[in-house]
């Protein structure tokens, strides 16, 4: 079993020195990194360090850019380890304690009557709303996504038309959209970041389209087929695709 490598480097300059001794535990999805500090060090210095995780099922690596704020030295009461926060039982299993950068998507959906505070049309999809907030646990800085769904999109009505002759049918297919658009959402906005100048990307985006507008753009672009590709690829119907894809192969 690959267990995969963790690697840790510091920012010197305009390159990444690795760090040796660095030593690296995982207790509960909470990752602990503990590190001795470069020789000359001074209070009020900032450091910037990259971490690198990757195993071999991985496509790419998994880098993360962190700082760490030199602060004066800490003293120690003797008081041993605290154990960590308990789960909150309403927080769906997350640890309210760990930091947190993105929060779990709310869907808001939106109907025909709402269309103007919102700015949609019949063929809006989806839209995503940032709100820069700090956190109440953490006392960190972290970005809350509002994404609105149009649960009167013309595609999803005529595909509820069509197959949904229940009303436990109609809110099958509502539930689905609903959720079909916030992971496109959700993707687009993890790329936007990865790929963004803070997280050390090379690429020159062109600065006139925001990623809430692309995303607003391809959800719409993207409705019509959400439903009926979900449809495809589940059940026995991958099979037939299968078939097909071999057919178009062989010709």
């Amino acid at each position: 079993m690959d267990s995969g490598t963790f690697k840790l480097g510091l920012k010197v300059g305009d390159d990444i020195v690795p760090v040796e001794g660095s030593i690296f535990s995982l207790n509960e999805g909470v990752a602990t990194v503990t590190v001795r500090l470069p020789d000359g060090i001074s209070v009020g210095s900032l450091l910037q360090y990259e971490a690198c995780i990757e195993d071999s099922t991985m496509l790419a690596p998994f880098v993360n850019n962190f700082s760490v704020a030199i602060k004066s030295e800490a003293s120690v009461n003797g008081g041993g380890s605290q154990p960590r926060k308990p789960k909150d039982p309403s927080s769906n299993g997350e640890d309210v304690s760990a930091p947190s950068g993105i929060t779990i998507p709310k869907p808001h959906r939106v109907k025909a009557s709402g269309y103007d505070a919102i700015g949609f049309t019949k063929e809006s999809a989806l839209k995503v709303v940032a709100d820069d907030q700090i956190d109440a646990v953490t006392g960190k800085p972290a970005t809350r996504y509002d994404f609105y769904v149009n649960v009167d999109n013309i595609h999803l009505e005529t595909y509820q038309k069509s197959n949904g002759k229940t009303s436990e049918k109609v809110s099958i297919a509502e539930t689905k959209f609903c959720v079909g658009l916030m992971l496109l959402g959700m993707a687009m906005l993890n790329d936007s970041m990865r790929h963004s100048p803070e997280h050390g990307s090379d690429l020159k985006d062109d600065p006139s389209e925001d990623i809430y507008s692309a995303i607003e753009s391809v959800s719409r672009g993207f409705a019509p087929f959400l439903l009926p590709m979900i449809d495809a690829l589940g059940g026995d119907a991958v099979a037939e695709l299968e078939e097909a894809l071999a057919e178009s192969e062989e010709s």
